[in-house]
């Protein structure tokens, strides 16, 4: 929650991408369909199945930033607590899928065997 509050306090446009480093699945294409979904929103995620996950995100700046920093205070640390705070709103699936076909948005690097193998 500080590292996404930091980043907040630098973003220059009325809405920012919140993405972990560890999603190298996210791409461009995503991200704008994502933030065209935004229109009157504060905050835009995806749905895996049936439940919304809070990366990556799309967030309106000013309301998020003030939502991190209110968490901070009380200890809260989770990125769930702030896209829940910011009533996000989910793009299904359906939508999704037709800039992501293989869901690679979800692959998550925790560990170098979490990579594909590259092929030269």
């Amino acid at each position: 929650m500080a590292g996404c509050r930091a980043g907040l306090e630098h973003a220059r446009g009325e809405y920012a991408a919140l993405l972990g480093a560890d999603m190298p699945g996210v791409t461009g294409a995503l991200i704008s369909l994502m933030a065209s979904r935004a229109g009157e929103a504060r905050a835009i995620v995806l749905s895996d199945g049936d439940a919304p996950r809070p990366l990556p995100a799309v967030v309106h700046v000013a309301s998020a930033l003030a939502l991190a920093r209110s968490l901070i205070e009380r200890d809260e640390r989770r990125l769930r607590a702030l896209v829940d705070g910011l009533g996000a709103e989910s793009l299904a699936e359906a939508v999704w899928r037709a800039v992501d076909p293989a869901g690679a948005w979800r692959q998550d690097v925790d560990a170098p065997g979490d990579l594909a193998p590259r092929r030269t």
